[in-house]
């Protein structure tokens, strides 16, 4: 097998990313940055791997390891690393595409700041330890170690201000991992390390390739010194007494001292044994130095300011690369013809070198008003105007975006990105020149600020009443398609009405106003729909209405109406035979009486007697007694029934007084609830 070239920009590989250009490249392989055709062109990370052999038997064991390890990388879900989109392998190719972070690593933002002179703080330095030993923490949790901690390897997100931990070794670790498998098979191989930066990873790392979760921690300590005094861990680590000597480039206070120098002992059970527990005993805050730097000055203030400069941008430059990616393995029996280099250390030149740091770090220094107008290199100004710039122009972009913005998250993005302006605005000094103009910036932003607010609450309640809405219709539509009465669809109809209501109350100019609209169209067209469901149904209910209410009408004619003239004896009403007949008529008019109507079939008849009226009001005592007897009279028939029970079942009734006493009871009941409301006498 032939070694894979380089992809050229404009290619897909994969059949879905296309390559926009190259990244970076180091021993373990290619980065490029690609766009995902099937997610809109979103920008991507493709991380190419290319094994250490070219041997087919070793190919196809790191592809079967990488395919390992990037199901553990796809189970990651945290923010602050990069999220697992796709992995494949495409014509030899290993690869595997991650999410695009926009921003910059921790070793670009080093080098800018050493051209202006400076470093990170210690305050800066603990919360940065404070947001990534959680990340640290979760991937421990999940049983992986990063293996690869490196100021190059952590990167500030501009979104979410947040360090990110990038380019995991967990997958460097499987594609090496098989070439040194197959040599072992060969060959005795000694202590070896798969993945790691040298000064960075710890010994046991480096020499036996074993890792642990402390490892990571020991990397992590080393990359804040970086930090802290701008100086490659070659530089911090003094190989002849084997201990860390940061003391000479920076002061430290004791809390954080102790805990980095705990962080970075030789021995993993030396160290702390997970990252919470260095969380426990970070200090709350620290008190900042005018400058943390340490600087002696020692020469005249009349000498040439020229040396000064040259050593200045000589002292930037040959600070070390930025740590690439490289496998480092120490065996003697593999290789040949190197011997064991011993270390060496010249006294004079490291304390020449010493001297001359001291003097470049105090020109580096935040601000030195002693060496300012002397060197006419003031760049605490310059420093805070660049900062300034950088800050108004991602402020002026956040406002642009305000205007531009389609969702409720994009409005939030934007509300982060200015409101971190403004914080870096307002930590801006009072004494430097772009203070004023600072001010008057951080005012016009926080006015842009209160009204991004104003718009991201309405939204957000905009968003609310659509959410109400849709969960209405979901209703609405499950109840239309399952309705067949007209109740039903008459609650279908209130359910779209509900839903209608959310809906206007959206604003027009909200950004959720084109699916309201789209939904209010929609459910006027059901409303029409179930609106004629309804009259139709109502057509047809009232002929049915119209025949029951004759069908009544002639029931009552037919029925012969005590005559207002009064006689001494006057029928009512036939006989009725059936006692189902009797209690479906006792549900229609009395349902508490008809569930006592449990009697047997009877035959008597009704009648009624009244004396002479003597007076008018007699008279029509007989007519309204008349009209209540009309009403009443199926209870009457149920009286007779009963006592033509008893009559047949009296001698059960006797021996039963059980019976007997409910049909007393019966009795009283029919007689207190009809006939006591009676001004006239009844005879049967």
């Amino acid at each position: 097998m032939t070694a894979l070239s380089e992809i050229l920009p404009g290619t897909y590989i994969g059949d879905r990313y296309r390559i926009e250009n190259l990244l970076g490249q180091g021993g373990f392989g290619r980065t490029y940055l690609v766009s995902d055709r099937e997610r809109f062109e979103a920008l991507c990370v493709l991380k190419e791997f290319l094994p250490a052999r070219s041997e087919e038997n070793i190919v196809k064991k790191s592809l079967e390891l990488f395919q390992r390890e990037a199901k553990v990388l796809q189970k990651l879900d945290h923010p602050q690393i990069p999220q697992f989109l796709d992995w494949f392998e495409d014509r030899g190719r290993i690869c595997i595409v991650q999410e695009y972070i926009e921003g910059k690593n921790y070793w670009q933002i080093l080098r800018e700041r050493l051209s202006l002179g400076q470093v990170f703080s210690e305050a800066e330095i603990l919360q940065w330890l404070k947001d990534l030993l959680p990340v640290l923490d979760y991937l421990h949790k999940c049983y992986v170690i990063h293996r690869d901690i490196a100021p190059d390897n952590i990167m500030l997100c501009w979104q979410s201000g947040k360090p990110i931990l990038i380019d995991l070794g967990i997958v460097k670790e499987a594609v090496t991992q098989s070439y040194y498998s197959y040599m072992s098979n060969s060959r005795t191989l000694g202590s070896v390390s798969l993945v790691g930066k040298r000064g960075y990873s710890p010994p046991e790392q480096m020499l036996m390739g074993q890792c642990y979760p402390n490892s990571d921690l020991y990397s992590l300590a080393v990359t804040a010194l970086v930090l802290l005094t701008g100086r490659s861990p070659t530089e911090l680590f003094d190989s002849h007494s084997m201990e860390w000597q940061w003391h000479n480039y920076v002061e430290l206070s004791d809390e954080l001292e102790n805990i980095l120098r705990k962080m970075l002992a030789e021995k993993p059970k030396e160290r702390y044994q997970s990252a919470k527990e260095v969380l426990a005993v970070l200090p709350a805050s620290v008190n900042i130095r005018y400058s943390s730097l340490i600087f002696t000055p020692t020469l005249p203030e009349d000498e040439p300011t020229a040396l000064f400069a040259s050593e200045l941008a000589q002292a930037v430059e040959e600070l070390d690369p930025p740590p690439q990616d490289r496998l480092i393995y120490e065996n003697q029996e593999i290789r040949s013809g190197n011997k064991k280099r011993k270390p060496f250390i010249m006294s004079g030149i490291v304390a020449a070198g010493v001297l001359v740091s001291s003097v470049v770090f105090a020109l580096q220094a935040p601000f030195n008003p002693l060496l300012c107008k002397k060197l006419n290199n003031c760049t605490r100004d310059a420093q805070y105007q660049n900062i300034y710039q950088e800050y108004v122009d991602r402020g002026t972009e956040a406002i642009a975006k305000s205007k531009q913005a389609q969702s409720v998250e994009e409005l939030q993005t934007v509300q982060n990105q200015l409101d971190r302006s403004l914080t870096q605005l307002k930590a801006i000094p009072n004494d430097v020149k772009i203070s004023p103009k600072a001010q008057q910036t951080y005012q016009e932003y926080q006015t842009q600020l209160e009204q991004i607010n104003a718009r991201v609450a309405k939204e957000q309640q905009a968003q609310q009443k659509l959410k109400q809405a849709e969960s209405l219709i979901d209703r609405a539509t499950k109840d239309t398609e399952a309705a067949q009465t007209l109740p039903q669809y008459q609650q279908a109809k209130t359910q779209w009405d509900r839903a209608q209501e959310h809906l206007k109350a959206i604003p027009a100019d909200a950004v959720v106003a084109g699916q309201a609209q789209t939904y209010l169209l929609k459910s006027n067209a059901k409303v029409t729909e179930i609106q004629t469901q309804i009259e139709r149904r109502v057509k047809a209910v009232q002929p049915q209405q119209t025949t029951q209410q004759r069908s009544v009408q002639k029931t009552v004619q037919s029925t012969p109406k005590a005559t207002t003239t009064p006689t001494r004896t006057t029928a009512v009403q036939k006989p009725l035979r059936a006692p189902r007949r009797l209690r479906e008529v006792l549900a229609a008019r009395d349902p508490e009486l008809a569930s006592r109507a449990r009697l047997p079939c009877g035959d008597r008849k009704l009648a009624f007697t009244e004396k002479q009226p003597r007076q008018e009001q007699q008279r029509q005592d007989a007519l309204l007694a008349n009209k209540r007897l009309e009403r009443l009279q199926d209870a009457y028939k149920l009286l007779f029934v009963a006592r033509h029970r008893d009559r047949l079942c009296g001698e059960k009734a006797r021996r039963d007084r059980r019976a007997k006493s409910h049909y007393g009871k019966f009795l009283n009941f029919v007689k207190t609830r009809y006939i006591a409301s009676l001004p006239l006498n009844f005879e049967l």
